[in-house]
Order: C-alpha cells, then structure tokens, then sequence
C-alpha cells in the first residue's frame, strides 16, 4: 500500500529543503523517492510529545552520567604524562586525523552529509 506522497501537504516541504535551501546539503544523499528513506512519513513518524519527552530523558540521563564521571576522575601528574608519551601514539593520532579530515572532506565534497 503505497501512497503518492506528492499529494502529501509536507511534501513540497521536503522539496524545498531537500533542493533549494542552506540544510540541503545536510540530507543530499538520502533518496527520498524510495519509501521508507524520508520524506512526509518520516517527518511524521514520532509525534511531537514523544519526542520531547525523549529529549528531556536522554538529556537528563547523558547530564547524570557526566557528573559521576567528573565526580571520579582523578587529576594526571604531568611527570607521569611525559613517561608514558610515545612518538608511535603520535603518529598513529596523526594518521586517524588525517584520515577523518579526508573522510569530512569528502562528504562536504559530494553534499552527503548523512
């Protein structure tokens, strides 16, 4: 059962978005012509009470977690940092930068943020 979702009130909407404007580039490369991959359905999905409840709790539990976590460090003496600092830790960190700039640039690139 698959419906026209040309007809649909949200879908000149996702048009525009999708191929006019700034936060176009951010959903690119996201097929909206295949069911199931966007559109009007998609936006719709959650209502909009769920998904402020949603918010609140995973924002509540993410701020529980964060104060325990600074709660229980403990600070690094900078004597121990220098001991334990190799030149391969250095390197290898060089190379996942690299590597995820490259990653980020091309996405920018292609307009395929998702």
């Amino acid at each position: 059962d698959q419906t026209d979702q040309t007809d649909h009130p949200l879908a000149l909407i996702m048009d525009t978005v999708t191929n006019h404007s700034l936060s176009g580039w951010l959903s690119g490369g996201v097929p909206f012509h295949i069911p199931g991959n966007g559109g009007p359905a998609c936006v719709e999905f959650l209502s909009t009470g769920q998904r402020v409840v949603e918010t609140m709790a995973f924002t509540l539990v993410s701020v529980l977690l964060l104060t325990w976590s600074c709660r229980s460090l403990s600070p690094v003496h900078s004597a121990d940092a220098h001991v334990l600092d190799r030149t391969g830790k250095k390197s290898l960190l060089g190379i996942f930068g690299i590597v995820f700039g490259m990653e980020i640039g091309f996405k920018l690139a292609t307009r395929q943020l998702i």
